[in-house]
């Protein structure tokens, strides 16, 4: 195909690459115009924008480190979520922790609309009992049962 309708424009040739890019953008009311930027794995998430992907999750803006407000939290938050990803019972993509954090906070029975103190603060503690958990695991597997 080439492009002739205006007579000052030049006639340039539409690929078949091009063509299946545009008629995919066009066609699927679903593609949202991000589909090019690629999010950063889990793990790499905070290096690349200057806080945990916990402080994003929750919404807690820009003030979840003033004055220590969410500090330990999002920290407990945080060291739990990263031994999943290390450890491989969950991928290291956002939409995996997210998933997870989302069926964690169902578990809890945890609603969307809840305070976002009260979201942080009960998954926070949920995952420090699961630290508390693990421990006692390892622990007993290292030393035995007795």
């Amino acid at each position: 195909m080439m492009e002739s309708n205006d007579s000052n424009a030049v006639a340039t040739p539409i690929t078949r690459e091009q063509g299946t890019t545009e008629s995919s953008k066009d066609v699927s009311p679903q593609s949202s115009g991000n589909d090019t930027t690629i999010q950063p794995p889990y793990s790499e998430y905070e290096s690349k924008n200057g806080k945990p992907y916990s402080v994003d999750y929750f919404d807690l803006g820009s003030y979840w480190d003033h004055a220590d407000l969410y500090t330990k939290e999002i920290g407990t938050i945080e060291t739990y979520m990263k031994h999943l990803v290390d450890s491989g019972e969950v991928n290291n993509t956002l939409e995996a922790v997210t998933d997870k954090y989302k069926r964690i906070e169902k578990m809890i029975n945890l609603d969307k609309n809840d305070r976002k103190a009260k979201r942080v603060a009960m998954v926070a503690a949920h995952f420090e009992f699961l630290i508390k958990a693990d421990d006692i695991k390892r622990n007993t597997a290292k030393y035995g049962r007795t």
